[in-house]
């Protein structure tokens, strides 16, 4: 198979991006019951001169409110892909990357930092779209890839010396003090060899591993693990994981609040109590929650299809009143405790009987005081 098709397949495809400017401030979101969200789309600078389109898959947001998204410019069919990432300046995304640095790559697929001045990329090289991973340090990029590794598509970082990097299949590695170490998810605890990643989360003391049974269409084996002290442990299962209880709840995303308790999204946000999950907060309409952010202060917000959107300073959860200039499945969300960027896919209809996807990339301030 081509290499460019590899990627498509591996990533989420997404066709076509417009570049409109938007020039208009943000709307704040006020805090008054349920918050209101009101999102306005701002220009992507592209680099490439041939007509290139930008398509983006990751947002970030780090602690000082400098904002990065990832994702690759390519042609509208697909062709001649390039990976690349920016950062917002004003009302627009400009590049962020080395000179040089978009030749070298197919696309960024995540984007992670733990303080003021890092940030962390997993992407695919070119030619032939292995992993990658990258860290930028002040406005220098570095190549960090280790020597071994099958193809990983996510990261999440703890700090500058305590990086986690994933994809879906049973292999974690881990980054300290300059090095990498691989780490297998206990199969045999679970009775069965074939688990993928779908999210991971860590703090200084512990690792907690969401993952699914493969192949990808038997969808409601789920389990919850962790990982302390060198030792595994299987917190809670579901759907057709061994001696699960046959419970399919959809489980997409973990979260770890500042004081290490677990939520964990799917259409319901749950909380885990020991051995099981605690349901915390229903979504008014119900929609998957796809991603979420923990802020420096420790609010959470939730993201996910049909523009859904929640949020909680962990004393109350809220539906969040979404206004946006078009309609969007969001698939990921970077914020701090201000600014809210998120990423998703817009379909609109070319016929009666065809549609396409459009890249969007969407802004706005979060403000909890009332007007």
């Amino acid at each position: 198979m081509d290499v460019r098709m590899r990627w498509l397949s591996f990533s989420l495809l997404i066709i076509s991006l417009a570049t409109v400017a938007c020039t208009e401030d943000p709307v704040p979101l006020y805090f008054s019951g349920n918050p209101r969200l009101e999102l306005v789309r701002d220009s992507i600078v592209v680099v490439g001169q041939n007509g290139e389109i930008p398509s983006v898959q990751a947002a970030y947001v780090r602690p000082d409110g400098q904002a990065f998204i990832g994702g690759y410019e390519s042609q509208e069919d697909g062709s001649d892909m390039y990976g690349m990432i920016w950062t917002l300046n004003t009302d627009r995304w400009e590049s962020a990357m080395d000179a040089g640095m978009r030749g070298s790559l197919y696309g960024i697929q995540a984007l992670a930092a733990s303080d003021f001045s890092s940030l962390w990329a997993v992407g695919a090289r070119r030619p032939d779209s292995s992993s990658v991973i990258l860290r930028r340090d002040g406005t220098t990029w570095t190549d960090v890839t280790p020597g071994t590794m099958v193809p990983v598509r996510d990261c999440h970082v703890v700090s500058d010396n305590n990086v986690w990097v994933y994809g879906g299949h049973s292999l974690l590695y881990h980054y300290a003090n300059a090095t990498w170490e691989t780490f297998e998810l206990p199969v045999d605890s679970l009775g069965t060899d074939n688990l993928a990643v779908v999210s991971l989360v860590a703090n200084d003391e512990a690792l907690y591993v969401l993952t699914y049974l493969v192949p990808a269409q038997d969808s409601t084996g789920r389990a919850i693990l962790r990982y302390k002290n060198d030792t595994w442990d299987v917190l809670y299962r579901e759907g057709s994981i061994p001696g699960a209880q046959g419970t399919n709840r959809n489980l997409r995303t973990l979260l770890l609040n500042r004081e290490g308790v677990l939520f964990v999204f799917g259409q319901i946000v749950y909380k885990l109590q020991g051995n099981s999950l605690e349901r915390v907060f229903s979504p008014n309409p119900p929609a998957d929650l796809l991603t979420g952010a923990v802020t420096p202060n420790g609010n959470i917000f939730g993201a996910g299809v049909n523009m859904k959107a929640i949020w909680t300073n962990y004393q109350t959860w809220h539906n969040v009143h979404v206004v946006s200039p078009l309609s969007v499945n969001f698939m990921d969300v970077g914020m701090n405790d201000s600014l809210v960027v998120l990423s998703g896919s817009h379909y609109y209809d070319v016929s009666e009987s065809e549609y396409a996807l459009e890249s969007v990339v969407l802004r706005g301030i979060l403000q909890r005081e009332e007007r």
